[in-house]
């Protein structure tokens, strides 16, 4: 409860302090395999809860990226947590890093969960649009997780993309110029693990 409290207040004041211009990003070097297996370490206890099963897709062959990873690892876990929570006990949620040879970092949460309605994707991204508007209660939430993953991304120049179908689940994607060296043209999806039902 007080790990939910504190993770609420930080989410607010990092989404006033995006808005005011007052978020300063700290890009430096990175490991996109250190990175991936600190998003993967952070989601591990919610997917265990729940029996849900977790798929990661990541490049062959590491690559240094230039972000903030803070900033990132934030925007990641909010949709890794969303992912979890809006997917069936025993459910699937696929993590998948690719990097383009423009430098671009694609980071995909997909998932088989309840999904969304068609007429609610532009709302969810907005502050304060609670799913558990559109589900009854049952999730929880205060509606911040998708609005600050898209104000993050947009931060470092880039966006998020989402698209969903009511009971087939939720694909988002968060593009942003991420590389500091040249990318090989072998390296995206260099790794692919089968995802249930894809």
């Amino acid at each position: 409860m007080v790990q939910n409290l504190s993770e609420i207040v930080n989410s607010l004041m990092d989404y006033g302090a995006v808005q005011s211009g007052q978020y300063t990003l700290d890009r430096r070097p990175v490991s996109l395999r250190d990175f991936a297996t600190d998003c993967i370490e952070r989601i591990r206890p919610e997917c265990d809860q729940k029996a849900i099963h977790l798929y990661v897709d990541e490049p062959e062959d590491d690559v240094e990226l230039f972000i903030d990873a803070q900033a990132l690892s934030v925007c990641v876990g909010n949709l890794l947590s969303n992912a979890v929570k809006f997917s069936h006990h025993e459910g699937a949620v696929l993590l998948e890093f690719s990097v383009d040879e423009a430098g671009l970092l694609t980071v995909l949460v997909a998932d088989k969960g309840v999904g969304i309605e068609p007429e609610w994707l532009d709302r969810v991204m907005q502050p304060f649009a609670k799913e558990a508007d559109v589900y009854d209660g049952a999730f929880g939430g205060i509606g911040m997780g998708l609005p600050l993953a898209r104000a993050l991304a947009n931060l470092q120049g880039g966006r998020i993309d989402l698209d969903s179908c009511l009971d087939e689940g939720t694909n988002v994607r968060i593009v942003i110029p991420a590389a500091s060296v040249e990318v090989p043209p072998q390296i995206s999806h260099a790794n692919v693990v089968a995802f249930p039902n894809r």
